[in-house]
């Protein structure tokens, strides 16, 4: 609607002569005292794929109840945004029927919320490294080389040499080499040489090319990890992660056990001790770890990790999909309260089946808080058909992963992209704490199906 402001002259004669107006003294305008509400700040997610924003991505908001409350996509930035109450939920549907699909809910969110999502349904390329150079003279009786790209190793004789990394080796892009010069007897190694920052140089071959400056160092350290009060029932393991680029090399043992150090290389490491217990079922796994981040130690170094701070254990979890099978619901028993830690990762596999009876698998990972014991999965929206169950129903027992020491619920919401559950279903050895974001002691209970 315009605004017309109307001046109203009046004209005629008066005996009465001209004054000076007043002068008119205006207020002084504080702005700092005016309280301009701006309402509860959105909460966002954004979806990331091989490290690069992933646009067109379905999010779904949702109410406490899981109840639809409106959908987006993300946008270039990988974003998508709504204002929501507390205590909502946010869900990302990622996939397709032609690849696989995967669905990550985030239950308890509060306003102004920054949420992550990692798009694991696009399987990433094994990256090709040639070694082209090493330094010159290696040390004395060296045989053989063995190269570290994180966990993924190759063995060779001699440069230009060839090395296979999977997808976890890499980290956006970005990744370490350590070189051990070993003898005929192999470990322990003789000396080592190492190139940080290595990259992808032809992306669409997904081939690197590396040549590793500096000098061979003899100076090999030793990193002893031991454990204290083992419980009667448990069988322990150790692990130890040299974490460079924000990519572990780690190797196992028994503790007492001790490992190799490489002064210059790391730019922390990373210490753990697994718990595993006796299951209920012969067909799933129990089990419990401590891991503690650490500066890089200047040549030897230990840690005794205390059992008896372990978490109480997840002793058993199910899924319900007769009740409702779009929505199922997964509750787990613990053998004491886990309301103090900071969270938990609830993951469970069900079916989908199209319209042609064709069926495809659907992982669905919830970031719920530590008081919860049981979740019921959220509604979708009509779009989202391609990732509803159909109620054929679970495949495998749920994955129940409780996590303490990264600072609460809302913090645990921030980092569990980058935080991530293990999947047992995948992985039988430890490290299975991912590279923590800070100095510091983690742990974790879970309770899942086992990998055999």
């Amino acid at each position: 609607m315009r605004r017309h402001l109307a001046w109203l002259f009046f004209l005629g004669c008066s005996p009465t002569p001209a004054q000076k107006a007043p002068d008119i003294q205006l207020p002084i305008f504080d702005a700092s005292a005016v309280q301009i509400d701006a309402g509860p700040a959105p909460v966002s997610v954004t979806v990331f794929l091989g490290g690069a924003p992933e646009p067109g991505v379905l999010v779904a908001f949702q109410d406490a109840s899981g109840a639809v409350l409106g959908t987006a996509t993300t946008d270039k930035k990988g974003t998508a945004s709504r204002v929501l109450p507390a205590g909502s939920q946010v869900t990302v549907l990622l996939g397709s029927a032609a690849t696989t699909l995967a669905i990550y809910t985030y239950v308890g969110v509060e306003p102004g919320d920054a949420l992550a999502v990692v798009d694991p349904t696009v399987a990433g390329s094994l990256v090709t490294a040639i070694v082209d150079a090493l330094p010159p003279n290696p040390p004395a009786a060296t045989a053989t080389f063995l190269g570290h790209i994180g966990t993924c190793t190759t063995y060779f004789g001699q440069t230009p040499a060839a090395m296979y990394a999977w997808p976890e080796c890499v980290n956006n892009g970005k990744f370490p080499l350590l070189v051990l010069a070993q003898g005929g007897s192999g470990p322990p190694s003789l000396g080592y040489a190492f190139q940080k920052d290595n990259t992808i140089t032809d992306p669409d071959a997904g081939t690197a090319s590396i040549t590793v400056s500096g000098n061979w160092s003899t100076t090999v350290g030793t990193w002893t990890i031991d454990a204290s009060n083992v419980p009667t029932s448990a069988t322990v393991s150790a692990s130890f992660a040299e974490i460079a680029n924000g990519i572990p090399d780690a190797l196992a043992g028994v503790p007492p056990a001790s490992f190799e150090t490489h002064p210059g290389y790391a730019d922390f490491v990373q210490s753990e001790v697994v718990a595993s217990f006796p299951p209920g079922n012969i067909a799933d796994v129990q089990m419990a770890s401590i891991a503690t981040r650490a500066p890089t130690p200047a040549l030897d170094g230990n840690v005794t990790i205390d059992l008896g701070q372990l978490l109480p254990a997840i002793t058993g979890a199910s899924a319900d999909f007769a009740t409702d099978p779009a929505r199922p619901t997964v509750s787990w028993k613990t053998g004491g309260s886990l309301a103090s830690a900071d969270g938990t990762f609830v993951r469970v596999d069900c079916m989908h089946t199209d319209d042609a009876a064709l069926q495809t698998s659907v992982k669905w990972q919830l970031v719920v808080p530590p008081s919860a014991t049981s979740v019921q999965v959220p509604a979708l929206p009509p779009e989202a058909d391609a990732w509803t169950s159909s109620g054929v129903g679970l495949y495998s027992t749920p994955t129940v992963v409780t996590v303490d020491g990264l600072g609460g619920y809302a913090q645990l919401r921030k980092l569990a992209a980058t935080v991530p559950p293990p999947d047992v279903t995948a992985k039988t050895s430890p490290p299975f704490i991912p590279p923590l974001p800070k100095d510091g002691t983690v742990r974790l209970t879970l309770y899942g199906p086992s990998p055999d």
